[in-house]
């Protein structure tokens, strides 16, 4: 039966979130973790840099000139 080891697995995963989120995780370990999780998203992506016509959507006004 796998259930016994996902669940054992998924607790692991909370503990160690709490570890790496309350800061009482080392530097190290907190380093691991995350580049854990940005590996399995696929990849790191970086927020690009907003256009005119993406700050004129969210309602700010916008002057080119």
């Amino acid at each position: 039966m796998m259930l016994p080891r996902l669940q054992a697995e998924k607790q692991l995963a909370r503990i160690e979130a709490i570890a790496v989120g309350t800061g009482s995780a080392k530097k190290a370990d907190r380093q691991a973790c995350i580049k854990r999780l940005e590996r399995s998203t696929g990849s790191r992506q970086r927020a690009k840099p907003a256009t005119m016509a993406d700050i004129a959507a969210m309602g700010i006004a916008v002057e080119e000139g």
